[in-house]
């Protein structure tokens, strides 16, 4: 047998293998608690993704219509995988969507400065954003269009502080569907953060929130939880550092 017969007939085994695993088997060896837990947020809201390989679920809409990224947008996909990103600020990325938009080339060095979510493919003139939300895809995504009409100035200094506003304040493009009012989306997941239903001045209220939140913590993985617990203390003024032996360290700010 032939090395290129031996080559297609391992990607014929591949492209079966990818065509019958469902998201649940893929899932279940991620290694990431993080890119996991949100994709099945994902697959609990949406449905079934499209693709599933061992290491990644992909979805060309995420719901009928123009999806929720609107109609230039190709595929959204998580990958088992936590990459650090400290721009705006700390967080972990992990999901990736895909949109159509021509980038002139004197605007790539540009977007490179801004920040390393932003990927582009000049062949397909696609744009990738990559993220840990897709509110955060979606301001990105929108950033690269705003910097490709004029909208926001070809200047890589004054870009990086436009784009480190609109992940922080928005506002969401027109075509992103659902929106959020009040939001912190570098990291996103704040839907995990819930209050207690009750009157927030009661002592009561103050506990059942405090063991809400331990139990929550209990059932997360190392990375997802301290995700949760560095949103948690940003609000409370406290810092929280993972140290080299594995223990959380808090700190005042």
């Amino acid at each position: 047998m032939s090395l290129r017969k031996a080559i297609e007939q391992v990607a014929i085994v591949q492209k079966i293998i990818s065509e019958e695993m469902e998201a649940v088997d893929s899932l279940k060896n991620w290694k990431h608690d993080d890119a996991k837990s949100f994709a099945e947020g994902l697959i609990k809201k949406y449905g079934k993704p499209d693709e599933v390989t061992e290491t990644m679920v992909k979805w060309y809409k995420l719901q009928p219509g123009g999806g929720v990224f609107g109609k230039d947008a190709r595929e959204t996909f998580v990958m088992d995988e936590s990459i650090p990103h400290s721009f705006p600020e700390e967080h972990r990325d992990f999901v990736y969507t895909v949109m159509e938009i021509k980038v002139p080339s004197d605007m790539l060095d540009t977007l490179g400065h801004v920040t390393g979510s932003i990927i582009y493919d000049g062949l397909k003139e696609t744009v990738t954003a990559r993220c840990g939300s897709l509110e955060a895809n979606a301001l990105t995504l929108q950033f690269v269009k705003d910097v490709v009409s004029g909208k926001v100035e070809n200047d890589k200094d004054v870009a990086k502080k436009t784009y480190a506003d609109r992940i922080k304040n928005g506002p969401f493009p027109p075509s992103f569907n659902p929106k959020k009012e009040n939001f912190h989306v570098c990291g996103g997941h704040e839907e995990h953060l819930q209050e207690a239903p009750m009157v927030l001045q009661s002592q009561g209220a103050l506990k059942i929130m405090a063991n809400r939140l331990i139990k929550k913590l209990e059932k997360e993985g190392l990375n997802r939880r301290i995700q949760l617990m560095t949103q948690v203390g940003k609000v409370l003024g406290i810092q929280v550092k993972v140290l080299p032996n594995g223990k959380v360290e808090l700190n005042e700010r």
